[in-house]
């Protein structure tokens, strides 16, 4: 019986050295693109708008929006879009007097609001009824990686207060 054991464990052959190492290699090389692709999703592509020839990164549209919000006499509320950036859709954030905030997404009828155009708000009842009002416009841009534009919304810094 000890024969046969002894016989066993001779017979038993191992990895190659230079098969453990290629092995070894080849994990280290999937551990690594798994790492990579996990770090890409927290990388933002920039989005670019051409404007006139001119194509500029997105946020930079953004800084040079020119609403001018205005009150009407019978209390409704809107903006008008004085600059030259064409506004695709926008958010209105409303904060009531009791301190509740209500956010809508809205699209004008015409698809968006060019360069001076206006947009009333006629369904949202009186202006005084609100603490707060902010628009915040979105633009139409691209990704370098693709060719179809997407609605990118501006920063709530570049939000128009009414």
């Amino acid at each position: 019986m000890k024969y046969n054991m002894d016989r066993l464990k001779k017979e038993k052959k191992a990895l190659s050295p230079v098969i453990s190492t290629v092995l070894l290699i080849m994990i280290v090389v999937v551990l690594a693109l798994i790492i990579l692709m996990w770090a890409f999703g927290f990388v933002k592509e920039a989005y670019s708008k051409t404007i006139g020839g001119e194509e500029k990164p997105v946020d930079y549209y953004c800084s040079q929006l020119n609403l001018e919000g205005f009150v009407n006499l019978d209390g409704t509320f809107g903006f008008s879009n004085r600059g030259s950036v064409p506004i695709h859709s926008f958010t209105l954030r409303l904060t009531g007097n009791d301190g509740e905030t209500n956010i809508e997404n809205y699209e004008s009828p015409k698809g968006s609001v060019n360069p001076g155009g206006v947009f009333t708000f006629k369904d949202k009842g009186n202006y005084d009824s609100y603490k707060d009002v902010r628009v915040i416009s979105v633009l139409l841009a691209k990704k370098k990686s693709s060719t179809n534009p997407e609605p990118v919304p501006c920063a709530s810094e570049n939000a128009l207060k009414i």
